[in-house]
């Protein structure tokens, strides 16, 4: 499932707030928890004010200042979180795209559940 963290970005911003790091700290000490082979997508949301390619751009940003978050104060590596932009296309209040609360990102993880994590250093040894 996707948890949509209504992060507080003030109008036209990708700064990450410090009002925003206790929300994240916990949303990173969960991802930690997940198997190795688990990507992290986070996708960044505008409101509707503006250029809709402008918006995209924005959107992107806040989901590439989540994710420097992550990786640079929960040392997550960096090659297992996909940072996208989906400007204002997807409104959290679709009765009011331009409402605050649509400024936001979502995070999701996708992972095999299937996947056996091998046991370093087994092996088998034939009967003697």
């Amino acid at each position: 499932g996707a948890i949509a963290l209504a992060l507080k970005f003030s109008f036209d911003s990708s700064e990450v707030h410090p009002a925003n790091h206790a929300q994240l700290d916990a949303v990173a000490e969960g991802l930690k928890r997940l198997p190795e082979n688990a990507m992290i997508h986070i996708a960044g949301h505008t409101d509707a004010y503006g250029h809709p390619l402008y918006n995209l751009d924005l959107s992107l940003k806040r989901a590439m200042a989540v994710r420097e978050y992550f990786v640079r104060v929960h040392g997550i590596p960096r090659g297992r979180i996909v940072a996208v932009g989906k400007g204002k296309s997807a409104p959290y209040n679709r009765a009011n795209p331009y409402a605050p609360e649509n400024r936001r990102v979502q995070i999701h993880a996708e992972y095999d559940q299937t996947a056996q994590t091998p046991v370093i250093g087994a092996r088998s040894v034939p009967n003697g």
